[in-house]
């Protein structure tokens, strides 16, 4: 049973940029922005060629490089983002020309990510990791009357399936100002009106830097699997 984790932040909050230390020759990323990963010279480790780096959104093509993943012993697929997946279908041309049926429609989409998560979970192995990387936005607890963040979706639906649902591990963006300079975390508790969330005892910190790698490193050692770091050095803290 794979693993699945989401990592919530607006853009330029870091998440792409925590991608910078992972392993070429153990990890895919799936880019469905189909931007320039925030880093020098990325595509000399991350391209097609190596078979680890791929531009699509179609849904159909991601599970097809999570199967392809899970045969060949990678240990990490990032989707970054997993909104995105989610937005090239809503507004594709085809999705809008599919007649009046709002329902049928609709409601095909939300199954489509709703099967993937199911995917992740029963069609890989234990000691792999997909993080999905995720925009937040805003809504109303009406229990509560207050505004709180939770993963963005398209339709009711896929709201009413509440992504986080998925997922023991969800982490926010936070960003400082130090005068030192800017600072780029992850952090792994809730505020008490977000949907962020870690097992217990699995980060010492309420916030700790926004590396991927060892953030990785971190939750295996908590299920007590082998950590994927090879002695890289670490790039300077920044954002995307």
């Amino acid at each position: 049973m794979g693993r699945l984790c989401f990592i919530v932040a607006n853009t330029g909050m870091g998440k792409s940029y925590s991608m910078r230390n992972l392993p070429p020759e153990k990890c895919i990323i799936i880019n469905t922005d189909k931007k320039e990963l925030p880093w020098r010279q990325y595509g000399k480790q991350w391209n097609k060629e190596l078979k680890n780096y791929l531009e699509t959104s179609d849904i159909e093509d991601i599970r097809a490089i999570i199967k392809y993943g899970a045969e060949n012993d990678k240990k990490i697929i990032v989707i970054d983002t997993w909104n995105m997946n989610v937005n090239d279908l809503v507004f594709s041309e085809e999705f809008r020309k599919r007649g009046t049926d709002y329902m049928t429609k609709w409601g095909e989409m939300a199954a489509s990510q709703y099967q993937l998560f199911n995917y992740i979970r029963d069609n890989t192995p234990d000691d792999m990791y997909v993080y999905l990387m995720a925009h937040p936005e805003e809504t109303l607890n009406e229990d509560t009357g207050l505004i709180e963040m939770r993963i963005a979706v398209h339709g009711g639906m896929l709201k009413k399936v509440r992504p986080e649902s998925k997922s023991t591990i969800v982490l926010y963006a936070d960003v400082q100002k130090k005068p030192e300079g800017v600072q780029y975390k992850f952090r792994t508790q809730t505020t008490g009106r977000d949907t962020c969330k870690t097992p217990v005892g699995m980060f010492e910190d309420s916030l700790v830097d926004n590396d991927l790698l060892e953030v990785d490193a971190t939750i295996r050692d908590y299920y007590g699997l082998n950590s994927i770091k090879d002695g890289k050095a670490r790039t300077k803290n920044a954002g995307s």
